[in-house]
């Protein structure tokens, strides 16, 4: 079938969109033949979150005559927290018809982390040699692999297994029996914005939070993460603590 309409763009996207606000976008329809055009818009979903209006509404709003352009509105709106996707058809008489891709998409909260070394606080005046590891905190679907960067502030280790998010690590090295070490962390989400939740293995799986204290802290034996419950927007920073208090002589570990 010959082509008789053209539109400048088959791929309309809303991107990080707010909740419950509206948005619009305008798309252009042109006749490029030299008879009329007429073109019927599929029926669309009855709940759909794009709604299509015409703009200007005239009488033969069916109809473009060669060489003349319409355009489409498409508003957007969405209630909860979803990637709707949605295909526009417009049947052209005796034409090829057109298909235009319609898509609300929100990026993830995507967390950047580095250690202030500078920053660490001991209950004694002993200063041990330290080697800090930051992370970065990407999706489970990340596509990382086993990397080590290094920068002036800190390095960054992440860990991945077929693609696959699987771990991050929190290095306290060493410190005295009975010393509280304070270790700083400067974290930046550089993804979309985003609430997190930090807790305890065991809370993970039973699916039961036990371990928040009422002041918004993680306790792990003699671990003590703060908070454990933030939200970021995008290009906003925050200082999250970890406070190592051992209360006995070897290697703790524990997973949050």
């Amino acid at each position: 079938m010959k082509r008789i309409l053209i539109v400048d763009s088959n791929y309309v996207q809303f991107r990080n969109f707010k909740l419950k606000k509206s948005y619009k976008k305008t798309i252009t329809l042109q006749n490029v033949s030299t008879i009329p055009a007429r073109f019927q818009i599929e029926s669309r979903p009855y709940r759909s979150k794009f709604q299509v209006t015409m703009k200007p509404v005239i009488e033969n709003r069916s109809v473009i005559a060669p060489g003349l352009q319409m355009k489409l509105n498409i508003t957007f709106r969405c209630d909860h927290i979803d990637s709707p996707e949605e295909l526009l058809l417009i049947n052209v008489e005796h034409g090829s018809p057109l298909a235009i891709r319609m898509h609300g998409y929100k990026e993830p909260p995507l967390l950047l982390g580095y250690c202030l070394a500078e920053e660490i606080q001991y209950y004694s005046d002993t200063r041990l040699h330290r080697s800090w590891y930051s992370v970065m905190v990407e999706s489970f679907s990340s596509k990382s692999t086993n990397s080590t960067t290094s920068s002036d502030k800190t390095e960054f280790s992440c860990e991945t297994e077929d693609n696959t998010f699987v771990s991050m690590t929190f290095d306290c090295k060493k410190g005295f029996v009975g010393e509280q070490v304070s270790i700083p962390m400067r974290f930046k989400n550089i993804g979309g914005t985003g609430r997190f939740f930090i807790m305890s293995e065991t809370d993970w799986f039973a699916m039961d939070i036990v371990d928040i204290t009422e002041s918004n802290a993680l306790r792990l034996s003699c671990f003590i993460v703060q908070p454990a419950y933030f939200s970021l927007r995008t290009n906003q920073e925050m200082t999250f603590h970890m406070y190592f208090t051992p209360e006995c002589y070897g290697i703790h570990v524990n997973d949050r």
